[in-house]
C-alpha cells in the first residue's frame, strides 16, 4: 500500500519485528522497496536484544543511510540519539523510555540548532498513558513531550497497536488543547502529536476510557474497526506551499479513518486567537495524571547501569555470584527452584543534585524470551511455539523491589569483586568471561545467609500484575510501581553522609542499590504437566526472567532507573 503511495522516505516508529530477526525484515523491506527508498527508524523494545548484533537493525539502518547517501546528513547515536536532515525537514529519532539517556537534552539542542527549519519531527516508539488509547503506562516522562511542542516539532510514536492524533496542543503535560480547527497551524509552542502503531502486529481495543479523552481528534482501534494501515503525508504538494502538508490515516481496507491539513511556520509566535482551557480529562486519567502547574521544573531523568560491575545476581543459600549476568532469572513456585537476588547499582553521581525533590521514580526492566531449552521440545509446532508455550505457562508473576545497603551503604562488596583483575581469578572465570561475559564463583564465603540477614532494608514495594500474559510479553520493557518513598530515603541517606563530612570520593562511591526478588507462577495446566514431565522439560525451563547486561551494549537494556525530580530552574 505504501509502495503505491509512491513514497519518497519510511519513518518506522520502532518494533521493526518480534522474533530479533533484523535480516527478514531489511530482506521484506526491500522486496517492496528496493535498496533506494531511505527508511528513519527508532529502536523499539522488541528491537533491542537484535539492535548491536553485527547484521542487527542498527548496522542495517546505517546501510541503508548510507546507500541513499544520507550518511552525511545524520548524526549521532542511530535511533536513540540522532538526527537526520533530509529534502528540508527534520527528523529527531529518539530512544526516549526504551534505550540510551540524555534524551530531552539532545532533543533540546538539537531543535535549538535547527529552528529555522519549517518541518521538524521527534520520533519515538513509547508513550505517555494519556496520549495513547490502550493500556500503556507513562514511559518517557512529559519533559520531551513539551520540550518538542515548544520548539514547534511534530510527535510520531507507536508502542500501542492503534491509532490516534491529538488536536493542536499549548502544553502536553497540562493537557492544554489550543485549537480544535480542521488546520492544524504547528509552531513554536504549538504542535500535536500521533500514534501510528497498526504496522502488522496486532490491533488491540481501547482500555480504560482513553479514547474518550478531549483532545483526540482522530481514533482507530480494534473497537471501531481498523485493520492494519499507515499514516501518510504530502508534503508541498503540487509545489504550492513548501510550508503545507496533506496527511491521511488509511488502512488495508481502503477505510480513511483520519484526513487533516498542517501548515508550519517556524517563527510564529503568540497564541492562538481561539486558545482554548485545559482539556477536561477522563476519571482514570484524573486520578493518574492531575495536572499540577508549579514554580519548579520537572525533570525526567534516565539514571542508566553505567558498569557491568554494577549488576549481581545473588544465590543467598550458596554464595553463588554472577557478575554482568545476560539474564536474571525468577524461581518458579512450588517447585525447587533456586530464589536469587538481582542487585542493581546505580550512581546518582551527575544525574541527581542534593535539593531534588524525587515526584517519582520507576525501575524498567526488560521481558527476557523463551529460554532455548523449550525449543527442543516444541519445533513440531511450529518456529514460534517455543515462545507461545512460555507466555501461556504465566499465571501471574510477583516481585519485590527493595532498596538496601550494608552498615557502610556500600552494597557489600559486590562490586569490588566483579571488578577484580582476571589475573587473580581461577582459570575457570576467566573461561566463563570469555564466553558468556559474566564471572562466576561457589567459593564465596561474603555471602552466607548470616550475610544476607545483616542486610539493612530501607523499604521495599511489591510489584504485581494482572494475570494476562499480553502485559508480560517477552522483549516488553515493564515499568514499577512508584518507588518514590524508597528511592527519596536512600538518596536522603547518601546527603547526609556528605553533610557529615564524609569525603566527596565515598560519597560518589555510596551508589543507590536496588534488590530485585521474585517468583513465577505457572497456570495451574502446565504446573501439573510438570511433575510428569520428563527430563527434558524441567520447571526451570518455565522461569520468568529479565534481560541484564547485554553483550554488545555493556550496560543493561533499559533504561533501568527512571526518576522524576523537581528542582528549582537555572
Amino acid at each position: 500500500m505504501i509502495k503505491d503511495w509512491g513514497a519518497d522516505a519510511i519513518v518506522q516508529i520502532g518494533d521493526n519485528d518480534y522474533h530479533d530477526d533484523p535480516p527478514a525484515f531489511m530482506e521484506m523491506y526491500e522486496s517492496v522497496f528496493g535498496k533506494h527508498i531511505p527508511i528513519f527508524s527508532v529502536v523499539g523494545n522488541h528491537d533491542i536484544a537484535a539492535w548491536y548484533k553485527k547484521k542487527g537493525y542498527r548496522k542495517l539502518f546505517l546501510d541503508n543511510l548510507d546507500r541513499n547517501r544520507l550518511t552525511d546528513s545524520c548524526y549521532g547515536e542511530y535511533g536513540i540519539n540522532m538526527v537526520c536532515v533530509w529534502n528540508g525537514m527534520v527528523f529527531v529519532l529518539s530512544g526516549v523510555g526504551t534505550l540510551g539517556t540524555e534524551h530531552a537534552r539532545f532533543l533540546d539542542a538539537v531543535l535549538s540548532y535547527y529552528e529555522d527549519v519549517p518541518w521538524k519531527f521527534c520520533v519515538w516508539h513509547k508513550n505517555q498513558n494519556a496520549y495513547q488509547t490502550g493500556d500503556k503506562t507513562d514511559e518517557v516522562g512529559y519533559e520531551v513531550y513539551d520540550i518538542c511542542r515548544q520548539h514547534g516539532a511534530i510527535i510520531a510514536t507507536s508502542h500501542e497497536h492503534s491509532y490516534e492524533r491529538t488536536y493542536i496542543m499549548s502544553d502536553f503535560e497540562n493537557k492544554m488543547i489550543s485549537s480544535v480547527k480542521p488546520l492544524l497551524r504547528v509552531r513554536p509552542g504549538r504542535s500535536f502529536a500521533f500514534v501510528s502503531g497498526l504496522g502488522g502486529e496486532s490491533i488491540r481495543p481501547w482500555y480504560n476510557g482513553n479514547n474518550l479523552n478531549p483532545w483526540w481528534a482522530a481514533t482507530a482501534a480494534l473497537d471501531n474497526g481498523a485493520d492494519y494501515g499507515a499514516l501518510l503525508c504530502k508534503f508541498n504538494k503540487k509545489g504550492k506551499n513548501p510550508n503545507q502538508a496533506v496527511c491521511r490515516f488509511e488502512d488495508l481496507d481502503g477505510d480513511v479513518w483520519d484526513h487533516f491539513t498542517m501548515s508550519t511556520d517556524p517563527h510564529g509566535l503568540g497564541p492562538d486567537e481561539d486558545d482554548l482551557q485545559p482539556a477536561k480529562a477522563t476519571e482514570s486519567t484524573q486520578a493518574t495524571e492531575a495536572a499540577k502547574p508549579t514554580a519548579k521544573k520537572q525533570h525526567h531523568i534516565e539514571i542508566p547501569i553505567l558498569s557491568p560491575a554494577d549488576a549481581t545476581t545473588v544465590n543467598p543459600a550458596t554464595g553463588h555470584i554472577v557478575c554482568s549476568p545476560h539474564q536474571m532469572n525468577f524461581a518458579v513456585d512450588g517447585t525447587n527452584s533456586a530464589d536469587m537476588w538481582h542487585i542493581l547499582r546505580f550512581s546518582t553521581e551527575g544525574f541527581l543534585q542534593k535539593g531534588d525533590r524525587i515526584v517519582a521514580a520507576h525501575l524498567q526492566v526488560m521481558g527476557a524470551h523463551a529460554p532455548e531449552a523449550l525449543h527442543d521440545v516444541s519445533t513440531s509446532a511450529g518456529p514460534y511455539a517455543a515462545q507461545d508455550l512460555f507466555m501461556s505457562a504465566l499465571d501471574d508473576l510477583r516481585m519485590t523491589i527493595t532498596s538496601i545497603s550494608d552498615k557502610r551503604g556500600r552494597g557489600f562488596g559486590l562490586q569490588s569483586y566483579c571488578q577484580t583483575p582476571a589475573a587473580s581469578l581461577r582459570q575457570a572465570d576467566i573461561d566463563a568471561m570469555a564466553t558468556e561475559g559474566t564471572v562466576r564463583s561457589n567459593r564465596l564465603s561474603k555471602w552466607t545467609r548470616s550475610k544476607v540477614d545483616r542486610i539493612h532494608r530501607h523499604d521495599s514495594v511489591e510489584w504485581m500484575q494482572p494475570k494476562n500474559a499480553s502485559e508480560w510479553e517477552s522483549g516488553e520493557v515493564w515499568v514499577s510501581p512508584n518507588l518514590q518513598s524508597l528511592v527519596q530515603a536512600r538518596l536522603d541517606d547518601i546527603w547526609s553522609k556528605a553533610v557529615a563530612g564524609m569525603d566527596d570520593h565515598e560519597v560518589r562511591d555510596t551508589k543507590l542499590s536496588l534488590m530485585l526478588t521474585g517468583r513465577t507462577f505457572l497456570a495451574p495446566k502446565v504446573q501439573s504437566a510438570l511433575e510428569e514431565a520428563s527430563a527434558a522439560l524441567r520447571s526451570s525451563d518455565f522461569e520468568r526472567g529479565v534481560y541484564g547486561i547485554h553483550r554488545e551494549l555493556g550496560s543493561c537494556v533499559a533504561p533501568a532507573l527512571v526518576v522524576v525530580v523537581e528542582r528549582e530552574s537555572a
